[in-house]
């Protein structure tokens, strides 16, 4: 599909392992916590999309998956020695570099047992590890370097600096005109005062340059959107009796995409059950103000009675890594109390399912295709209504 629109690079897979069940940002994004299942799905993908010509990249390296923090908002620390990333977390990475993968994402993480400084703007993991000890002789991009991490905004740009001075090659500045000629500026003074060496960026273009040489997007068979169909219906965990439902059950849903940008059957389980199925009734809930409001905005008893307004319909929630999120576990918690035969929904990884045993139905993301396949399973049929 991408190669179909002329896009040539795609800054997936993710190569993480999804090692820490309290990890805020890496969660389905990543093929599991077993460093050879993770390798063998990030060599499939590899694999199938660069026979499109298709450039895939793997991230975010050396590994994010151990983190709990999100490196968006703050500095994750890492204190894993090499020998247990060798162990485990840089085996994807290898098996990628293996595989033919044409570029590497960096980490805004720093692995202290290694280097104080993040791994993006770290010589001893990119030029050191990455280049010279595991054999990566592709583009190292970095990850988004207005990331609070780094913190590369419109004011700054030593990020960008630092970072091919430690080996990357292309560098993902903030979406702001001024931003990009600040960093161009401040490279060309680091290339002046010798801070990065002429050869230095040299290397990097020439790799640059090489990498849009071969990356020329072709698609060689129609795209095949059943296949994602397929793959999301293996992928559910189904572990709550009485489904297909007999009638069309009522739904809370605090577990969609909370975007403006998306619309309500994009975003939402109950927005896609509505589009099958109109008698579908529910709520959207989001999460409570500081001020101690409920969830949606509505005071804290008033959860009783949006669960009243279901009546005896069967009752779905919907959450999202309620594990590590106080708010929704609470929630989850106090509709079971109610109604104990509620069918949990979980939209994110797998992690939920111990919250609700018996009653769990998960999807293992929170993607368009993902809420089709349960909506599979609840409703009856094969994916009636999709497009």
């Amino acid at each position: 599909m991408l190669a179909q629109d002329g896009v040539n690079l795609d800054l997936a897979p993710s190569a993480d392992l999804d090692s820490n069940p309290a990890n805020p940002i890496i969660g389905v994004r990543s093929f599991g916590a077993d460093p050879d299942r993770v390798a063998a799905h990030t060599v499939a993908f590899t694999e199938g999309i660069q026979s499109h010509r298709v450039a895939a990249c793997a991230k975010h390296f050396p590994g994010h998956g151990r983190t709990d923090t999100d490196s968006h908002l703050t500095l994750p620390v890492v204190d894993a020695s090499l020998s247990e990333l060798r162990a485990s977390d840089l085996v994807p990475f290898q098996a990628a570099i293996g595989a033919g993968i044409r570029s590497v994402m960096t980490a805004h993480v720093v692995f202290s047992a290694i280097d104080p400084e993040p791994a993006t703007v770290s010589h001893r993991l990119l030029t050191g590890l990455l280049r010279e000890e595991l054999g990566f002789g592709g583009v190292i991009v970095t990850d988004a370097l207005e990331m609070a991490a780094i913190g590369d905004d419109e004011t700054s740009a030593q990020g960008a600096v630092r970072s091919l001075a430690a080996g990357a090659d292309l560098l993902c500045l903030p979406a702001n005109a001024d931003a990009q000629l600040l960093a161009r500026r401040s490279l060309s003074d680091a290339i002046r005062d010798g801070t990065v060496s002429a050869r230095r960026v040299a290397e990097s273009a020439a790799r640059v340059r090489a990498l849009a040489q071969w990356a020329q997007a072709s698609p060689a068979s129609a795209a095949e959107p059943a296949l994602g169909a397929g793959a999301a219906g293996r992928a559910l965990i189904v572990d709550a009796p009485g489904v297909p439902l007999s009638t069309p059950p009522y739904v809370l849903d605090a577990g969609g995409k909370m975007s403006s940008l998306l619309d309500d059957v994009t975003a939402s389980l109950l927005g896609v059950l509505r589009r099958r199925e109109p008698a579908v009734d529910g709520v959207r809930l989001t999460e409570p103000e500081p001020s101690g409001a409920g969830p949606g905005g509505d005071g804290p008893g008033d959860l009783d009675a949006i669960i009243e307004r279901g009546g005896t319909r069967p009752l779905v929630l919907v959450v999202r890594d309620a594990h590590r999120r106080p708010w929704q576990r609470q929630l989850l918690g106090r509709v079971l109390a109610r109604r104990p035969d509620a069918i949990v929904v979980g939209t994110g990884t797998a992690h939920d399912r111990h919250l609700a045993p018996g009653r769990y139905l998960g999807t293992r993301g929170a993607g368009r295709v993902n809420l089709e396949a349960v909506a599979d399973v609840l409703l009856g049929g094969t994916g009636e209504g999709r497009s």
